[in-house]
């Protein structure tokens, strides 16, 4: 070959070495040494940076801790076009659909209505107990004095399937039920609550009454004012949310036992002492005293003026011995106190009492009328000892 072929050869070969070179580099011009992110070994990301992958994929764990992950996020170093590089919302959706799997979970429905989806029973229970934990709050009950709280709707735990990010943590289904619930009259879920509380109740002081001939009809000495006891009652209380539903006691004791109130109560004979034992029947003013009337007439009581239906009150302890009617008198009333003493209160509109009833002194026995012989609405007041008057002006306060 002569030099005129040699110099072509080595120029078209020089030529090609350099357009292969050439080639070459611009090829690799698109490619970079960069870091691949794997998950669960798919990759979610080519990155020149380590640190951008892990701070996009803690975020998104912050926000999805629910979902449970296998093993950390991996890194491998790897030749990547640099087109494929992944930007930092590339990166977020990638690591999400690679979590986003579909597991094993379960569907809760109460009382046939589907309320969310949870990972397992366990969840479940822990979504009741914040329920139960609510309601134990809002009626103030004690943890020492909680006996036993339930979920009394229909519970169904229906197995599912459904992508993690559909799955709720017992607390966001909480919050998303009592928001549901603050805008119904009627809960979606609804508990019932046992509990048992404890009072102190004081016990009256019991009273005893003494008769005594040292004192006069109408005298009351308080010999010992008594003094109040104490027991302890344990009750055990139902609710359904916040509504009782009954209440029941099931144990008391005596802490401090009572002591007797003793009352003496004068026995003798006022009458003939001028001493003022009687209470005035009705608060009206005297308008016809005892004594001579008119045409010889003799009164054997007083008249108190009052208005129809206004109370007759009883002038002293005692007990109804008669209730009747007559032409004089009208509907009247007669009271019975010991030792020969009555009164009698007529002309009454009606009688409050009946026969054999025991009455005490201020008690109401009858309403002010205009029955009988009468020229306007009063009580004719009568006191009598052994059966004949005497003048109640005397005696009343």
């Amino acid at each position: 070959m002569d030099s005129k072929g040699i110099k072509f050869i080595k120029t078209f070969l020089l030529i090609f070495v350099v357009t292969i070179v050439f080639l070459a580099s611009y090829k690799w011009s698109e490619y970079k040494l960069v870091y691949a992110a794997y998950i669960e070994d798919r990759c979610v990301a080519y990155s020149e940076s380590k640190n951008k992958v892990i701070d996009v994929y803690n975020k998104v764990i912050e926000e999805n801790k629910n979902i449970e992950i296998e093993g950390n996020i991996k890194f491998k170093r790897a030749l990547a076009k640099k087109s494929s590089l992944n930007n930092y919302d590339s990166i977020i959706d990638n690591i999400k659909a690679s979590l986003d799997k579909e597991i094993d979970c379960i569907l809760l429905k109460i009382d046939g209505k589907s309320i969310g989806i949870l990972r397992d029973k366990d969840e479940v229970d822990n979504f009741f107990t914040l329920i139960k934990e609510y309601y134990i709050s809002i009626n103030n009950i004690k943890t020492e004095d909680l006996i036993s709280t339930s979920i009394i709707n229909d519970i169904a735990y229906v197995p599912y399937k459904a992508y993690k990010s559909e799955i709720k943590d017992p607390e966001a289904l909480y919050k998303i039920i009592r928001e549901i619930d603050s805008n119904r009259e009627k809960p979606i879920i609804s508990v019932d609550i046992i509990y048992g509380i404890k009072e102190i109740e004081n016990i009256p002081a019991p009273t005893t009454i003494i008769t005594s001939e040292d004192y006069y009809m109408g005298e009351v000495k308080v010999e010992d004012s008594g003094e109040e006891g104490q027991k302890s009652i344990e009750k055990q209380v139902r609710i359904t949310n916040s509504k009782v539903m009954s209440e029941s006691k099931i144990k008391e004791q005596v802490i401090k036992a009572p002591k007797n109130k003793i009352i003496v109560k004068g026995s003798k004979n006022p009458l003939g002492t001028n001493m003022a034992f009687l209470q005035k029947p009705s608060r009206g003013s005297v308008t016809s005293n005892f004594g001579s009337r008119w045409k010889n007439e003799r009164h054997h009581g007083i008249d108190i003026a009052g208005n129809i239906g206004e109370p007759i009150n009883a002038a002293l302890d005692g007990k109804v011995n008669k209730v009747g009617y007559d032409n004089i008198y009208g509907k009247y009333i007669k009271l019975d106190h010991g030792k020969g003493i009555e009164t009698l209160y007529g002309h009454c509109s009606s009688i409050t009492r009946k026969e054999g009833d025991t009455v005490k002194k201020g008690d109401v026995i009858a309403k002010i009328g205009n029955t009988g012989r009468s020229t306007g609405p009063h009580v004719h007041f009568e006191l009598r000892l052994n059966g004949k008057a005497e003048n109640p002006i005397n005696y009343i306060k």
